[in-house]
């Protein structure tokens, strides 16, 4: 990206971000300040994806989306809320109360944390400065953001992958991807935004836990052990999936429901509200998630015998602010597919949704396992191993003593001991019906039967549930003595191995890059705490200056790593489309793959290309044409002057079918490209691509010179 360009993208990216920011902080200055700090920095964080999401969803509704538009939605959110929201009645700052704790806790929560913190700033010096190669992110996430910006509109159905229906998923999440997308028409910088999403998640957690009473490091502890799951870890920092917005955004989400059992603040409520409606908006299993949430809220309401009527008014209030904040995306389904879920089949409601071979084929749920002890014992629970491994098992294990710590204490303690106990007795509960939740979801345990082999994956399904459990946890820890100490050095073994597991083979000189990094801003921050308060104005704007300047040129050296680099060690057909097709192209994409896709690359690094896929859409579900005569007809229609065709899933057996739910084999689908006219121009171990006659001159030199050998040994010729 050229220097120019880049410090454009950087000034609509601070001008947007910052007056979201600006009108987050306004909220909460004027009407938030009695909150403990943790709560008033995550009701800050909250606000300020909620208004992102606003800024960005409004004018791709409006179907003129553009950077500038999104701009001006930001600025106009300021003033909007720089007008109305008034200053508050000031109100005694709510502190959360100091429990007895070990003096050696605090040193182990210490160590823990700063133990992640560092190797995590460690993988992320190498990381941020390569392209992203997430399955998800390649195939549509980015691929549909893409399509959204060069049409401006968001009300359309984008699917790049046959039989796999991704385009009616809830996009909260994909609209703060956006915002470090749209400003430079490039991805560089979007795995930086998973990170601050990464970090609210444990804060949520230590909010939570410190809310209904347990210790600092003991919340400490929990939120890190949490941040160790593999689950947690690789789709945020490694795949860069929007699961970490959902996960912290429902944790806020919780965080103040929680607050407002407690306070009855209207405040409380509409934080809650937002939360959870943005993380119901975010994924599929956001809704069933803050749903499950939900029914548990409304049955501990119930039993702690509230009114109907201001049940109603509560519940009505929160339920309509979840549809507010994330409903949206349902709404867009029915206009776009007819379906709000679509492609679940609800014919009770009139939805309706075709059969689907791909569900009904790798479908398989945890309850067929579970119901089936040997099965469960021997084919699906070895999985966990990966997904959820060591540190699942002991925040598992830590939440089910917290069950039985519960119920002792409550019989045992008086009024409020009780009252205490049921808050962090709900809070299992709905850990409790999240995982029943989960474990009923088609594709759960998605794979064929006897061999779930996506399943360590599809567990972040049920991660909704680590939130709760582990602020119970980290309670039931601080209410014990030498066994509360057990189980936080328990939470400290499980650490222990998340890091090993997640972080394997960082190079000791990026561990101690990531080491100076942080005692650097360690000891910037102690010398601005420090100082007098007009000094610390002063240190704070320099800082800020200094931050910011740096930040600029790092970013400049981040952007020309990834561009420079990206995808050089892929499929050199994936590498080729980058490099030798940047703009100026129509690209169709045909056929299926096994390993990394290459729709994105096809769209160019800066947006330059338009990709479709070829293919035909039954009942808004694309599928392979299984006759010649369509098949070349899209490729005319389309427009396409190339063609890249996926190899199969066994790419040296090109004359069986390319997949178990292909009509057509590999050969089939080539001989068909070179009948419209294409040549083969290039091929990898995944890929051919084949231009049409015609086509540019240098671009098929580059090609051939590029690939001479591959197109050698390419077993479809």
């Amino acid at each position: 990206m050229p220097l120019g360009q880049y410090l454009l993208g950087a000034v609509f990216f601070a001008l947007t971000v910052g007056a979201v920011g600006a009108a987050a902080a306004v909220i909460t200055v004027r009407r938030l300040a009695h909150l403990p700090s943790a709560a008033r920095g995550l009701a800050l964080a909250l606000l300020w994806l909620a208004g992102l999401v606003l800024a960005a969803l409004l004018p791709a509704a409006a179907t003129v989306l553009s950077r500038g538009t999104v701009l001006v939605t930001a600025m106009l959110v300021l003033l909007v809320t720089w007008a109305l929201c008034r200053r508050g009645p000031d109100l005694q700052a709510d502190i959360s109360p100091d429990q007895h704790e070990f003096g050696i806790t605090r040193v182990l929560a210490g160590l823990a944390l700063a133990a992640l913190l560092v190797v995590v700033l460690a993988y992320l010096i190498g990381a941020a400065r390569t392209a992203i190669e997430g399955n998800d992110y390649l195939a549509f996430t980015m691929p549909n953001l893409g399509r959204w910006i060069q049409s401006g509109s968001l009300w359309m159905s984008n699917q790049f992958t046959p039989l796999v229906q991704t385009s009616t998923y809830p996009n909260n999440g994909d609209l703060v991807f956006l915002s470090a997308l749209l400003p430079w028409h490039n991805d560089a910088f979007v795995r930086l935004v998973n990170v601050p999403l990464y970090g609210l998640v444990g804060g949520s957690v230590y909010a939570l836990a410190r809310e209904i009473g347990a210790t600092r490091a003991a919340s400490v502890l929990w939120a890190a052990l949490l941040l160790s799951v593999e689950d947690v870890v690789v789709p945020a920092l490694r795949d860069v999936k929007p699961d970490a917005f959902m996960l912290a955004t429902f944790g806020i989400g919780l965080l103040f429901l929680a607050r407002h059992g407690r306070t009855r603040s209207r405040s409380d409520l509409l934080l809650a509200g937002t939360g959870l409606g943005l993380a119901f908006g975010a994924r599929w299993y956001g809704i069933s998630t803050v749903v499950a949430l939900v029914a548990v809220w409304v049955l501990a309401r119930l039993l702690a015998r509230t009114p109907v009527r201001t049940l109603l008014s509560e519940g009505g209030l929160l339920c309509g602010l979840v549809l507010l904040a994330g409903g949206f995306w349902l709404v867009r389904n029915w206009v776009v597919a007819g379906n709000p879920i679509y492609p679940v089949h609800v014919g009770v409601l009139g939805f309706d949704a075709p059969h689907d071979p791909f569900i009904s084929t790798y479908s398989m749920t945890v309850a067929h396992y579970v119901v089936r002890p040997s099965a469960f014992i021997h084919q699906l629970l070895p999985l966990y191993r990966f997904g959820v491994g060591v540190p699942g098992y002991i925040l598992g294990a830590t939440a089910l003593i917290a069950l039985v710590v519960t119920i002792v204490y409550g019989r045992r303690a008086g009024r409020d001991g009780r009252a205490e106990a049921g808050v962090v007795l709900a809070l299992l509960a709905a850990a409790a019906v999240i995982v029943i939740t989960f474990v009923i979801t088609p594709a759960s345990a998605q794979g064929t039967p006897g061999h779930p082999v996506f399943a360590p994956g599809n567990a972040r399904w049920a991660l909704g549930a680590a939130i709760p459990a582990a602020a119970a946890a980290a309670w039931a820890a601080s209410r014990m003595r030498v066994a509360g100490l057990v189980l936080q050095i328990a939470a400290l073994v499980g650490i222990g191995f998340g890091i090993q597991h997640q972080f394997p083979g960082i190079p000791a000189r990026r561990v101690i890059e990531a080491l100076l990094v942080a005692v650097a801003v360690g000891a910037a921050s102690w010398m601005v705490r420090r100082s007098a308060v007009r000094s610390r104005r002063e240190m704070l704007v320099a800082s800020a200056v200094v931050a910011s300047v740096a930040g600029l040129a790092l970013g400049d050296v981040i952007q020309r790593r990834v561009n420079r680099t990206r995808y050089a060690n892929a499929d050199p057909v994936i590498h080729w489309l980058v490099t030798t097709t940047p703009s100026g192209h129509r690209i169709g994409i045909a056929g299926v793959w096994l390993r990394l896709p290459a729709t994105w690359a096809a769209f160019g690094p800066r947006l330059g290309n338009h990709v479709g896929y070829v293919g035909r859409t039954v009942d808004h579900m694309l599928v392979q044409y299984a006759q010649r005569p369509g098949f070349v007809r899209s490729i005319h229609q389309g427009g396409y002057d190339l063609v890249v065709l996926g190899r199969g899933w066994d790419a040296t057996r090109p004359y069986q079918r390319s997949s178990p739910l292909s009509p057509t084999s590999v050969a089939q689908q080539a001989s068909w490209i070179r009948s419209a006219g294409f040549h083969l121009v290039a091929a990898g171990l995944d890929f051919l691509v084949y231009a049409r006659a015609g086509a540019s001159a240098s671009t098929s030199a580059t090609a051939r010179r590029l690939n001479s050998s591959s197109l050698r040994r390419a077993a479809v010729s």
